[in-house]
């Protein structure tokens, strides 16, 4: 564990290393230290591509022959095996004005697969998650990368246990719209905002913060893709009721991964207190990004225009921007779509 500096998640006072634990010096709330890693939330929590007993297995090859040689023999799908590996998913860190002085919160950091790049290009990341075998693994990551400027903890958005005014930027790539499922029985969107406040909170003045999500209404799924969060097709143009009605009757499960539009995201980042600094179409999705047009509608309609005319394009793959060129063209916007990238300002 490095000299990350940490105030308590319920008091916002001040933590103090005792033996092994964090001690909160208001309100005595003791948080365990597990392998140097501090705790600040459910420990039991798990969610990942593989399962928990996979994912053990896999860390403790990892301490042995190395993260990537784990992967390959534990992981036996190629999919997931390049969504853990490939760091051209952190392409869009371009866009962000990252320096040597630079202090960066990742939460939801995942497999660290943008930890480790943004840690090369910055003074320090402190990198979060709600799954503990993750926190795990992109600290494995990062000692065998040779990155001593990554601090990890297992933490919750909403309960973010740093210090007002620590960091540069605070990222939520893929992450804003999980975060429902903390608990059920709250309005997803009420979780997110409070997450947006505690990004806001720890953002030093003038400070960054980075969002990558899809949109509510793209309209690829209006043309029958599957819903990238429920897997279901045409739940998110549901209405929530709806939506809630019909994956529960599929899955026994609530329906908590909600993405909005892009009014409504504005409106969320807004009410937080941001103001807009850049807005991103990054194509073809925020999660591979190759190329990043403006989000407004010459940006968006110039570089759909550039993909049409591409002649390794398929017959399906045209159709889409061209329905999706025209319909910017009307709307103006870039209502529809796929995903976004935001990056507002304190």
């Amino acid at each position: 564990m490095t000299s990350q500096i940490y105030s308590c998640p319920v008091c916002r006072e001040s933590i103090q290393i005792i033996g092994k634990s964090l001690h909160c010096t208001s309100c005595s709330i003791n948080f365990p230290l597990v392998e140097n890693i501090p705790i600040f939330y459910n420990i039991d929590n798990y969610y990942g591509e593989i399962n928990r007993e996979q994912m053990t297995e896999l860390i403790e090859m990892a301490k042995t022959s190395g993260y990537q040689k784990a992967i390959s023999v534990v992981i036996d799908n190629p999919w997931v095996q390049n969504y853990v590996l490939d760091e051209n998913r952190a392409k869009w860190t371009h866009l962000l004005p990252l320096d040597s002085n630079t202090k960066v919160l990742d939460i939801g950091c995942g497999w660290g697969t943008n930890t480790i790049p943004i840690a090369r290009k910055v003074k320090h990341v402190t990198a979060i998650d709600a799954t503990l075998e993750r926190v795990k693994f992109v600290q494995l990551r990062a000692d065998e990368s040779g990155l001593s400027n990554i601090s990890t903890a297992l933490a919750s958005a909403m309960a973010l246990p740093y210090p007002s005014a620590s960091f540069d930027v605070v990222i939520f790539n893929g992450v804003l719209e999980w975060l429902g499922g903390d608990d059920t029985k709250k309005n997803p969107k009420d979780i997110q905002m409070q997450a947006l406040k505690e990004a806001h909170r720890v953002l030093a003045p003038g400070g960054l913060v980075y969002i990558g999500i899809e949109n509510r209404f793209s309209l690829r799924y209006f043309l029958g893709q599957v819903d990238d969060h429920s897997f279901i097709r045409f739940t998110s143009l549901m209405p929530r009721w709806m939506a809630q009605a019909y994956f529960k009757l599929r899955t026994g499960n609530d329906y908590f991964m909600h993405t909005h539009s892009l009014s409504v995201y504005r409106h969320m980042l807004k009410n937080t207190g941001f103001a807009m600094e850049n807005e991103y179409h990054p194509w073809p999705n925020y999660r591979y990004p190759v190329e990043f047009a403006k989000l407004n509608k010459s940006g968006i309609v110039k570089h759909l225009s550039s993909k049409i005319n591409e002649l390794s394009f398929g017959a399906r793959q045209w159709f889409y921007c061209t329905l999706l060129r025209w319909l910017t063209s009307w709307e103006g916007k870039g209502f529809f779509c796929h995903s976004f990238l935001f990056i507002y300002k304190k």
